[in-house]
Order: structure tokens, then sequence, then C-alpha cells
């Protein structure tokens, strides 16, 4: 398969992977010269069914994998709410880099968890396409969404709003990716926030003796609510662990 303009390798996992990789192999079945997954998953499946070059990564590394396919570099990566990390071996092979898809806006809630955050800080929420930097989630941004939330929303609503929102953005900008033709900012990290996914338990577990304001404490309940996950959590004066969720609906009238 030959790219339009240049060799592509696509690194997909998830929903949001699987959906693009289904789009692409109708679409642009000619744009992507190897899609990379983590495993034999569904993805995996989906592209042999189709013909489309595909290969498990496994152990290895995305470096030795483009190499065990392709002869030389590539032109370019693209994630695909892909869960790892590249070293900057993997990164350096594609002379025009990486471009990542992450669930924010941006330079706000780089790192991990950005539905939690957003909904705790009541911050605006969204999705970015952007160019991998030297750090994490800090590259030059190519397209942006907002999604805008509610208060009947939790933290799974607003996962699932950046699942399709993502896939929405990436179709209407993948012809500029395509041909070169992408409008790069860069991100202003001062205006921006960093968070680390283990700072998300220490920062639901509120104290009962403590003072909220009712929409902090509202949204702290509702940033944490998303499913079977674990919760917001509180400890009572017997050393009992509880955990509390949230919904919050619009109120009927009669």
């Amino acid at each position: 398969m030959t790219a339009v303009n240049g060799t592509i390798v696509v690194c997909a996992d998830g929903y949001v992977g699987k959906r693009i990789v289904e789009w692409l192999s109708t679409y642009h079945p000619e744009s992507v010269s190897l899609v990379i997954t983590v495993s034999e998953n569904d993805i995996f499946q989906h592209c042999q069914k189709h013909s489309i070059p595909v290969e498990a990564l496994n152990a290895r590394s995305i470096r030795n994998t483009i190499s065990s396919r392709i002869d030389g570099g590539i032109d370019l990566g693209i994630l695909l709410w892909w869960p790892k990390i590249l070293s900057k071996d993997d990164i350096n092979i594609a002379t025009k880099g990486f471009i990542n898809t992450h669930p924010s806006l941006l330079p706000f809630h780089r790192g991990k968890n950005p539905n939690f955050w957003a909904l705790k800080n009541g911050e605006p929420f969204g999705v970015s396409i952007h160019f991998l930097g030297s750090g994490i989630d800090d590259g030059d941004i190519i397209a942006q969404k907002q999604v805008p939330y509610s208060w009947t929303d939790n933290a799974g609503d607003l996962y699932k709003k950046s699942l399709e929102s993502m896939i929405d953005l990436f179709k209407s900008t993948f012809s500029s990716i395509l041909h070169n033709d992408v409008r790069r900012s860069t991100q202003d990290m001062s205006l921006g926030n960093f968070h680390y996914a283990r700072e998300m338990d220490n920062a639901c577990h509120f104290q009962l003796n403590q003072t909220y304001s009712a929409r902090d404490f509202l949204n702290l309940l509702r940033a944490r609510t998303f499913g079977h996950y674990p919760a917001c959590w509180f400890t009572d004066e017997d050393g009992t662990e509880y955990e509390v969720r949230i919904s919050i609906t619009p109120r009927a009238h009669s």
C-alpha cells in the first residue's frame, strides 16, 4: 500500500483505534502502509480480513516492529488511542514525527484522567490531535474540538463523548494530515496543567469534617462517577472506608 504523501504507519488500540482503522480501510485503503496493534485483537483481525498490512507489537518496540515490515524509516506515524509511551528511537524512525490523539483541550489536562480533572475543576473539556514533543502531551497542536457538558454528565459520560469526538475530529483532519497541510500551534504550557495517574485517588478522598462549597463537592463526586470503577471515598471514625457515587438529573416539575 502506498500513501498519498509518504509512508504512514498507524498504531491503533481501543474503541477509537478500531473505529478509525475501519474508516481508513473503507475510505483510504491505500493511505496506510502498516497498522500496528498491541496484540492479535479485533483491530488485528479486521486488518487481516481486509488485506491491510498489520503487525502485533507484542514485546517488541515500535521501531523494531516497523523495521520488520518496512525497509528504512517512515514518513509519519499516527497514534490512535495508543496506550504505550514511545521511546526517542521510536519517534526518530518517522521523518515527519508522530501524531497523537489525546482526550483533552491541550495544554489543559496533559497526562492521565483528563475527564476527571476537567469535571473536578469545572474546566473546559475536549479532544486534541497533536505532534509528539519531547515530553508527555506537549507537542504542537494540529486540531482540537471542544466537548460541551452539563450538570447531568459524569466522568463516564465525558469519556464516552471524548471517544466519538476524537473519531469525528480525526476524520475531518485526516485529509490535511495525508497531504502534509496541517497548521501547527505551539502549546502555551503556562496556561495548562499536567496530572499523573497516582494523583486521582488522593484527590477523591474527602474528609467528613472538611468544608466544601456545594459546587466543588458535586463536581468532585461526579468527576469520579464512572460505572463500576472506583468512586470518591471517605473513612469513618471506626476506620471503615465507603465509596460515594452521584446521579444528577433535571428536576421534574408537576
